[in-house]
């Protein structure tokens, strides 16, 4: 017999997976679902979230400011057409050997941070 899960729990297991990055083994237990209800539910809050949020927090740049980003990047970091990055970015270069050092980050490999 399958029984309805009321929005609130739905929105629960949502955020509890997302806050804790539980396994998908350990929630389910935690809520008494199955491991595929988690799945599915988590895959529905991130899509609802995503779709009502997602244009009030996430501006891209346009017209004169895009120009402007663009620039930015090529000037101060050497990315040519790069509109943006995300906190925390590292892109993978080939770093000289005269200062390899100064680009050589936690992950064990050279970079640029954006």
């Amino acid at each position: 017999m399958q029984t309805t899960i009321s929005p609130t729990k739905r929105l629960a297991i949502g955020l509890y997976t997302l806050a804790i990055t539980a396994e998908y083994r350990t929630t389910p237990n935690l809520f008494g679902v199955s491991r595929s209800t988690v799945y599915v539910i988590f895959e529905e809050v991130i899509a609802t979230i995503v779709s009502r949020l997602c244009d009030r927090y996430i501006k891209l740049p346009v017209g004169k400011e895009l120009s402007k980003v663009i620039d930015g990047f090529r000037t101060t970091r050497g990315f040519p057409q790069c509109a943006g990055a995300i906190d925390g970015t590292h892109f993978a270069i080939l770093a000289l050997m005269d200062n390899a050092a100064d680009y050589y980050n936690q992950k064990a490999y050279h970079s640029m941070h954006a």
